[in-house]
């Protein structure tokens, strides 16, 4: 058997001394805000750079399918178990990429059955990302210039903006829950796409954080009813 330096060759950036490691470090709010590095913010160099795993494969085919109806019965809730590094970040990038942006056959080949590719970008998707939030503070949309404090919060204004925010400005003001009918108002009778990421770090910080109306309710709790709904 060959050894690994006879068989793979390094890409030109790498020979070069040119490839700078921060690149690696994967920001989904980054891609979202569209100032992310090339590598990630692009959806033909992303897909270009990656590797079709199986696991990622399934991915798209199971979200995907449900979402322009190709696979009805795809679940509508999946959850990413790996360990730290195995790409759940990436995945949640691609999937971004998938849905709302533009992407052809071609960019794809080897991810995803062209079929199951939106005929057009999808126009609600969310990607939460806890480490990002300030349930302290706020988290500021510039924007907007509306400041969110809870998930469901930030869930109505990354789906719908200003409009969705008022949806739900006295839960997430008052830090209160909100019931399955309000995002049926959110969502409505279009493919909606909802990435979370990172909420255990946002648990962890909202867990000292009381709710203004019932100062015996703490944020994480609030939020784990959201979820649970």
């Amino acid at each position: 058997m060959k050894p690994i330096f006879e068989t793979c060759e390094p890409r030109p950036e790498v020979l070069k001394g040119e490839l700078r490691e921060d690149i690696f470090a994967a920001r989904l709010r980054d891609v979202i805000e569209n100032r992310a590095e090339d590598v990630y913010g692009k959806p033909g160099v992303f897909f270009q750079n990656t590797f079709p795993t199986i696991g990622l494969r399934d991915l798209l085919s199971e979200t995907l399918g449900r979402l322009t109806g190709k696979k009805p019965n795809a679940k509508p809730i999946m959850r990413l178990e790996t360990a730290f590094g195995g790409g759940k970040t990436h995945s949640l990038i691609a999937l971004y990429h998938a849905t709302r942006n533009k992407v052809t056959a071609k960019m794809v080949e080897g991810f995803v059955d062209p079929s199951h590719i939106p005929p057009r970008p999808i126009r609600l998707v969310a990607g939460i990302v806890g480490s990002d939030m300030e349930p302290a503070v706020g988290f500021l949309h510039n924007d907007t210039g509306i400041r969110t404090h809870t998930l469901q919060g930030e869930i109505a204004h990354q789906l719908r903006g200003r409009e969705g925010y008022e949806m739900v400005r006295v839960a997430d003001e008052g830090k209160t829950g909100v019931g399955t009918q309000v995002f049926d108002h959110l969502v409505g009778d279009e493919p909606c796409l909802i990435m979370l990421d990172e909420m255990g770090r946002f648990l962890r910080d909202a867990s000292s954080i009381a709710c203004p109306g019932n100062p015996k309710v703490n944020l994480a709790e609030t939020t784990i009813a959201v979820l649970l709904s």
